[in-house]
């Protein structure tokens, strides 16, 4: 007899570095509103004028919705032009990560000539689109992909994530690229700093889990980094049929 394992039902977001979920975890966007729309509200709350900022919901509203991915580790980059440079703590460096065996680079390069060329960007952006490699994975229920966008209205606006979507059937890792909008100046990309937020698509409220990597999650880590490296090119539709075999039980 063939027992399916049960449906997802739950939004997960797993950490494959240990302490992560304590230090810096995966928050509703509700918890991160940024200091200038807090001085906003408290402005309104003195004697609550008929016309303020505070009651606008187009801006308000987005504060409701999603999940708020902050930068995992403090990292520093110096600009030079378009050029860039990074440092981090060296026991970051060499921490080991259950998602990719094996020292990576947590931030990388999608450089102009390959990539950045066809994306429009700010006059002040340099070439250079950055990514930097996170911790997370998300596992969410069937059918569920999320709409991965910048932290709204930031109060510092020297980076912008960029739009796009996350299919977890595709791939569950979590990472951000972004553009860099600050030249010629070093920068410290603080832990904890709100980079990105994932719109779930779908009319479901589902609870969300921050979680560290269990052993079964760690299997799936292996079995995700094989399917995906094994062909020049990713086959996409054996990607999702794993992931749902996997955490859906293949529905």
């Amino acid at each position: 007899m063939i027992i399916f394992k049960k449906k997802q039902k739950t939004i997960d977001f797993i950490s494959a570095v240990e302490g992560l979920t304590e230090a810096q975890p995966v928050r509703k966007a509700m918890e991160m509103m940024p200091e200038w729309a807090k001085a906003c509200r408290n402005d309104f709350a003195k004697d609550k004028p008929a016309l303020h900022l505070a009651k606008c919901p187009g801006i308000f509203d987005l504060y409701r919705y999603g999940f708020v991915i902050p930068q995992w580790c403090d990292i520093a980059i110096e600009t030079q032009g378009d050029k860039f440079r990074w440092t981090c703590q060296e026991h970051i460096k060499r921490l080991e990560r259950v998602d990719h065996p094996g020292e990576i680079p947590i931030v990388q390069n999608h450089s102009y000539d390959n990539i950045a060329k066809f994306l429009p960007r700010r006059k002040e952006s340099i070439a250079n689109i950055i990514k930097i490699d996170t911790p997370w994975a998300v596992v969410a229920p069937p059918g569920v992909k999320f709409m991965t966008l910048p932290f709204p209205y930031p109060d510092d606006q020297s980076f912008e994530a960029c739009p796009g979507i996350l299919d977890p059937g595709i791939s569950t890792e979590v990472n951000i690229q972004m553009y860099w909008n600050v030249k010629d100046k070093d920068y410290l990309l603080k832990a904890g700093t709100p980079m990105q937020i994932l719109v779930p698509l779908t009319e479901h409220t589902y609870k969300m889990r921050c979680r560290d990597a269990t052993e079964h999650d760690k299997k799936w880590f292996r079995k995700k980094n094989f399917l995906a490296h094994h062909k020049i090119n990713v086959d996409r539709n054996m990607m999702k049929q794993a992931y749902s075999n996997f955490w859906n039980g293949g529905k």
